[in-house]
């Protein structure tokens, strides 16, 4: 609803709407040459309230536009990210009571989070710009033990709006623009000090709620064994899963046809006698923020989140569906790695559009901060889509090379190709063994796939799975 709230805005500017009392069709700008000539930045405007601040930046960076041919004064400007970081800085901090006043709640009477909320604009002063340039909030009344929820809500939007001031200073500065004067919220930094301006009443506002001190332990305990045990294969498996889940929304939003879309797994013996294993896809690809934010946080799922709608406007209206649905499926790959990179290219929606090629590093699994840069130009994916390559041990290859066996899917064994032995007569390592070996891990893995999936090793390319071969599998093969 906000996000269709925020489309609507700038739909606004251009709609008119009919006088039963005069015939006649009337606008929000009655002049129709000002109308004409400016209502594609109102209502681009209008919408960028609901947009992230970087998007803002973005869109509106160059954005100065000249008067009209129809102004007397013509070195008049509209410098468009001014005026939309002053209307989204000015509507965040409107919360007093003019917006929640006494006398419409008795008879409205709001519940749940809109009650909350109504209650703590309604005990709010004016916001008031301090000597120092800080921006002070302060209520005329404490807000009791009863009341708490409500004050939290008022330090959580005071802490909302100090961000965005601290955007726009930081994003008006680095445009060359001047900045505006109040650059933050006075007392933000802990409820304690917040508290010295909006009261509370028989109770301590004191900051305590559940929070993790060790989030690598966490991720690393629920995003491996605690939830997967020794099936080291998951980590395959869920990165597999999420290339198939941007094939499937690239295909839903129309940048791949039906029949287009591919998974290529690529094998490679290391220096050091480890492998590497790098799964591509040529689906969606991500933004950086997506790489850099969503990905990172931990059991935040980007197909699940609100934040699909800004990266993705159209997908929810096409009817898909993802695979992955709980955010931590990508960190199963530390089950099998400390070396960790991911590179992607985001689709581009604009034949202009810069900016897409993103790297992220893992150099030492999740005992280090992982950082983001630019992919080299051997690096780069030619079209759109994500790669994601780790290092892994031999000893860890070769038991993946091991399919467990299941009384339940002794018919699968009609499928699986026998692997040759291990080692050539020679010593050397037999190329077949391992695309064999590979190619039935995957199979059991996807015994159903409905895309492509080819595996790639010393420049020989194999097809494992065909998209919807599972269909034609023969009724005598299946004795279960």
């Amino acid at each position: 609803m906000r996000q269709l709230h925020a489309h609507q805005a700038r739909t606004l500017i251009k709609r008119s709407w009919k006088s039963e009392a005069s015939n006649s069709y009337y606008f929000l700008i009655s002049d129709e040459e000002i109308r004409n000539y400016y209502s594609e930045l109102i209502g681009e405007i209008a919408e960028s309230h609901h947009w992230s601040s970087k998007k803002v930046y973005d869109t509106f960076l160059q954005r100065r536009v000249n008067a009209p041919a129809f102004f007397d004064n013509n070195t008049w400007e509209v410098d468009a990210l001014k005026i939309a970081f002053i209307l989204r800085t000015a509507d965040a901090a409107h919360i007093d009571s003019r917006r929640a006043p006494t006398y419409p709640y008795s008879f409205l009477t709001p519940e749940g989070i809109s009650k909350e909320h109504w209650h703590f604009q309604n005990k709010l002063g004016r916001a008031t710009l301090t000597k120092n340039n800080f921006l002070r909030i302060s209520s005329g009344s404490s807000f009791t033990e009863s009341e708490r929820n409500s004050w939290w809500l008022a330090f959580d939007t005071a802490k909302m709006i100090n961000t965005e001031l601290h955007d726009a200073y930081n994003y008006l500065s680095e445009a060359g623009r001047d900045p505006f004067e109040v650059r933050k919220v006075l007392a933000v930094d802990t409820p304690g000090n917040f508290s010295k301006y909006v009261k509370a009443e028989g109770w301590e506002p004191e900051d305590i709620s559940i929070h993790v001190s060790n989030l690598p332990k966490l991720i690393a305990t629920l995003g491996g064994k605690a939830l997967y045990g020794e099936k080291k294969h998951v980590g395959i498996r869920e990165l597999i899963q999420n290339g198939l889940d941007a094939i499937f929304a690239a295909r839903k939003l129309g940048y791949l046809e039906d029949h287009e879309g591919a998974i290529n797994i690529n094998l490679q013996k290391i220096e050091n006698g480890d492998w590497s294993i790098t799964i591509s896809d040529n689906g969606l690809g991500m933004s950086r923020y997506v790489l850099s934010d969503i990905l990172l946080d931990f059991g935040k799922s980007l197909w699940s989140c609100d934040d699909v709608r800004y990266e993705h406007p159209k997908l929810s209206q096409t009817g898909f569906s993802s695979i992955g649905q709980f955010g931590i499926g990508f960190y199963s790959v530390f089950m099998l790695s400390n070396k960790v990179s991911v590179i992607t290219n985001r689709y581009r929606s604009k034949a202009d559009e810069s900016g897409t090629h993103w790297k992220l590093t893992f150099p030492n699994g999740l005992n280090e901060r992982p950082f983001i840069s630019q992919p080299n130009e051997d690096e780069r994916i030619k079209k759109h889509g994500t790669k994601i390559s780790f290092t892994i041990s031999d000893e860890s290859f070769q038991k993946l090379l091991i399919v467990e066996k299941k009384q339940k899917y002794d018919f699968l064994e009609d499928i699986f190709e026998t692997p040759p032995d291990p080692l050539n007569e020679d010593g050397t390592q037999n190329e077949e063994h391992i695309h064999t070996g590979f190619s039935n891990l995957i199979k059991w893995i996807f015994p159903s796939c409905e895309i492509n999936i080819s595996l790639s090793y010393n420049e020989i390319k194999k097809t494992i799975l065909t998209a919807g071969d599972w269909r034609t599998i023969s009724l005598s093969l299946i004795h279960i």
